[in-house]
C-alpha cells in the first residue's frame, strides 16, 4: 500500500517561511548588485539627432546582467524611438545611445531608461533632452553660452555673441545699465528691463525689453537685426533662426519669426 506523508502544520509553516526568506534574500542581493545607474547626459546635437549617455555598474558576483531599453518620448509621452541593450555584469560601463531622425517639433523630449533583470527587478530613470533654438548668421551656426528663448511671443538672443558676428560694435555702460550697438550708420541704445530704446536718437518702443540672463544681455532678435539692415527667418524644420545681412529688408523665404 502506498504511503503518503502528511505535513504537520508547524512543519508546513516553517517550510513556507524558509522559502519566503530565501526568495527575499535572493531579491535583495540582486538589487544590491546594481550600483551607479544614471543618465549622465541627454543632448540634442542637431535636428533629429539625440544622444543619451547612460552609466551603470553591476558587481562581479552578480549572477545576471540587465536588459536595458532607452526610449525617446515626446511631450504627449508617445514613444518616438527606442533602443535595447544587454548590460553585462562585472564592469562599470558608460554607453551612448544615438537616435537619428527624431522629428523636431520645437519641444523638449523625455528620455526614459528601463532596466530589467531576470528576477524582474525594475530600475527606472528619466531625464529631459532640451530642444534649444539654434542661431545662424549668414549660414554659419553660432556657439552661444546662453541659449535663445521666447518671452511674450518674442525670441531673445545673446546680444554680443550674435551681433558682433554681424560686424556690429557692442558696448556696455555699467552705470546707466544700458547697451549700445553700432553698425554702419545705425546706433541703438537699449536700457535693461525697459521697453523704450533709442534708434539714431529717436525713441522707439520694444515689445520685450533687453534682459540680463546668466551674465548675458538678451535682446529681441528681429528688431535688432532688421534695424541693423539684416533679415531674419525662422526655419521650423531645423528649429533655427537664420540672420542674413547685405540683403536689404525683403522677404527671404522663411516663415515669420517674432
Amino acid at each position: 500500500m502506498r504511503k503518503y506523508y502528511a505535513w504537520k502544520p508547524a512543519t508546513a509553516i516553517i517550510f513556507a517561511v524558509a522559502l519566503i526568506l530565501c526568495f527575499s534574500a535572493l531579491t535583495q542581493n540582486a538589487a544590491a548588485q546594481v550600483t551607479d545607474f544614471q543618465i549622465k547626459s541627454a543632448t540634442i546635437h542637431n535636428p533629429g539627432h539625440i544622444d543619451v549617455t547612460v552609466q551603470c555598474n553591476i558587481s562581479d558576483d552578480s549572477p545576471e546582467g540587465l536588459y536595458v531599453r532607452v526610449s525617446i518620448l515626446d511631450s504627449a509621452n508617445h514613444v518616438m524611438d527606442s533602443q535595447k541593450y544587454d548590460w553585462p555584469s562585472g564592469i562599470t560601463e558608460i554607453k551612448t545611445f544615438s537616435f537619428i531622425g527624431i522629428p523636431m517639433r520645437g519641444e523638449d523630449y523625455l528620455v526614459q531608461v528601463d532596466a530589467y533583470s531576470p528576477t524582474y527587478l525594475h530600475h527606472f530613470l528619466q531625464a529631459t533632452a532640451k530642444n534649444e533654438i539654434r542661431v545662424f548668421t549668414n549660414g554659419y551656426q553660432l556657439t552661444l553660452d546662453v541659449p535663445p528663448f521666447i518671452s511674450n511671443g518674442k525670441t531673445l538672443v545673446p546680444l554680443r555673441g550674435v551681433f558682433e558676428s554681424l560686424g556690429a560694435k557692442v558696448s556696455w555702460d555699467e552705470t546707466k545699465q544700458e547697451v549700445t550697438i553700432i553698425k554702419d550708420e545705425q546706433t541703438l541704445i537699449l536700457p535693461l528691463n525697459q521697453n523704450n530704446a533709442l534708434k539714431n536718437g529717436e525713441q522707439v518702443v520694444l515689445d520685450v525689453p533687453a534682459q540680463l540672463v546668466n551674465g548675458r544681455t538678451m535682446v529681441p532678435v528681429r528688431f535688432i537685426a532688421e534695424t541693423l539692415g539684416g533679415t531674419v527667418e525662422w526655419d521650423a524644420n531645423d528649429y533655427a533662426i537664420r540672420i542674413l545681412t547685405g540683403l536689404g529688408t525683403g522677404e527671404t523665404g522663411g516663415s515669420e519669426l517674432q
